[in-house]
């Protein structure tokens, strides 16, 4: 995790890339998406909701 440690994920080489990652996944941030992940995968629950 040397990219934590040194900063670099707050440079600007990173804001591109950090950019994409939030259009792509953000859009699914509920606050309930762990949640879901746990239900489905551990729980054996379906994906119908929370």
């Amino acid at each position: 995790m040397e990219v934590l440690r040194t900063g670099e994920c707050r440079s600007a080489r990173s804001t591109r890339p950090r950019a994409a990652f939030r259009e792509r996944f953000c859009a699914y941030d509920d606050g309930h998406a762990a949640e879901r992940v746990v239900r489905r995968f551990f729980l054996d629950e379906g994906g119908d909701g929370v």
